[in-house]
């Protein structure tokens, strides 16, 4: 918890300096949510605020596409692994597994990273 918190912090600080609009919804079918759910949807949107996500999209059947803002270049590697595990938490509703998917650099849309077997590793 105290990474998840620590993630907060730095977006919080990073985002006085760094401006941005999320390009996509991160909007989920109406369903009732946990608490764990509404805390993962509350920091992704607020990831996108901070530019530190750009765009994040899943489609039933596909790698997730996950496009990181440069905010995340600036932040800390172990808060950039808090930050991909609450994505992972956002895409699959809470639940305690972990989905694979590559992450691609805002500019360039190449893979600067990926998450795998719940562990962030750069490339």
């Amino acid at each position: 918890m105290t990474i998840l918190k620590t993630l907060v912090c730095i977006l919080t600080v990073i985002g006085s300096f760094i401006g941005g609009t999320p390009s996509t919804s991160t909007e989920l079918p109406a369903v009732a949510e946990t608490e764990e759910q509404q805390l993962c949807r509350a920091k992704v949107d607020k990831a996108r605020r901070l530019d530190v996500l750009r765009e994040l999209e899943w489609m039933s059947g596909r790698t997730p596409t996950v496009v990181v803002g440069p905010a995340f270049l600036l932040m800390p590697f172990h808060e950039r692994q808090g930050f991909v595990a609450t994505v992972n938490c956002f895409l699959l509703s809470g639940a305690q597994t972990s989905v694979n998917f590559p992450l691609l650099d805002h500019a360039t849309r190449r893979e600067i990273g990926q998450w795998k077997n719940g562990r962030l590793k750069m490339s």
